[in-house]
């Protein structure tokens, strides 16, 4: 990921774990196509010590997801979570392809457009305060941090 793009942020282990203290309902959802390639992988491997139960239809404060920056949260996501809830959607690159990896500009220009998209998405969905930055370990994932408000938009809407 251009880590010039993105400010730096905390190792997301630690990061993770003291949110997951101050939470009292939180789940966790996995999108199907994440923790491929290099970074997938090494966020799966991040991920593993954590002790987080699987989304349900159940309200959530916290809910954590995994996914590839080409892929929306999901809407249960957002609609799991309760007034003032915390989003905090973990999203790493897809593997590229032969193309992309030789083509390092059309690659950044890909990867800002996401992030971007990815703001956009969940200030769409009801998501505000929104942070996003990248952890110093694993390196290359995005993390995009927000509060669900008050009379949220249908979960629909997001993406």
């Amino acid at each position: 990921m251009d880590q010039g793009a993105l400010l730096p942020g905390p190792a997301l282990v630690p990061w993770l774990r003291h949110r997951l203290r101050e939470s009292r309902a939180p789940a966790l959802w996995i999108a199907p196509r994440a923790g491929r390639g290099v970074v997938g992988r090494g966020l799966a491997r991040a991920l593993r010590g954590l002790d987080l139960p699987a989304l349900a239809a159940s309200p959530c404060d916290l809910v954590v997801v995994v996914t590839t920056l080409d892929d929306p949260a999901p809407p249960a996501a957002v609609a799991a979570l309760i007034a003032g809830g915390r989003l905090v959607e973990l999203a790493h690159p897809p593997p590229w392809g032969w193309r992309e990896l030789f083509a390092l500009g059309a690659r950044r220009a890909r990867l800002r457009w996401a992030i971007e998209r990815r703001a956009r998405a969940c200030l769409g969905a009801g998501i505000f305060a929104l942070s996003q930055w990248s952890p110093v370990e694993p390196l290359g994932v995005l993390v995009s941090e927000g509060r669900r408000r008050i009379g949220a938009p249908p979960p629909g809407s997001w993406g």
